[in-house]
């Protein structure tokens, strides 16, 4: 053979060559950018399901804030005051008769003989479970904490109930005002 040949026969071969190591980096790079396409649109995917989460979380929490919301000023005169106070108190037994009512209820029903002790779920439990939910999201995002924050509840009548019960307070401790 003739060393042109021989020349052409090796610069083609090198050319194949290259092309070949450049396609399969290519196809390395098609790997990565799928990968990477794919890890963006889970975690996007996740964010997002994260943020409605966070949503139903302030919605819950501000329902439960407005529900905590007294309607009516404080009582300014001790009959409105003794009033007030004796409504609460016949809520409460009420309550309590009605939660004794349901454990004797569910402790009959017990076949073993261990007392069922029934919990009740009160607002602010509520309302501490679903700031330690919405916590553990901040800290999952902390760059976009903003996004997952309450809304802010402003009651009527919310500064009177605050300075009642700061009177309140004063008083049980026998520093009267």
């Amino acid at each position: 053979m003739k060393p042109v040949f021989i020349i052409a026969i090796a610069v083609v071969c090198s050319v194949v060559a290259i092309l070949g190591v450049l396609v399969g980096l290519e196809s390395i790079n098609t790997i990565q950018v799928d990968k990477t396409r794919d890890d963006f649109a889970s975690d996007y995917d996740e964010y997002q399901r994260d943020l409605s989460r966070a949503y139903s979380y302030n919605q819950e929490y501000v329902t439960l804030k407005e529900s905590q919301c007294s309607d009516k000023p404080p009582p300014t005169t001790w009959k409105e005051a003794k009033q007030e106070l004796d409504n609460y108190e016949k809520i409460l037994r009420e309550i309590a008769a009605e939660q004794a009512a349901e454990q004797n209820e569910v402790s009959s029903e017990w076949v073993s003989g261990d007392e069922l002790v029934l919990t009740s779920v009160t607002p602010t439990n509520q309302l501490n479970e679903l700031k330690d939910k919405m916590k553990e999201l901040q800290k999952k995002y902390p760059n976009n904490s903003e996004d997952f924050t309450f809304d802010v509840v402003t009651c009527p009548y919310a500064e009177e109930w605050d300075r009642v019960k700061e009177v309140m307070l004063e008083y049980q401790y026998g520093n009267q005002p």
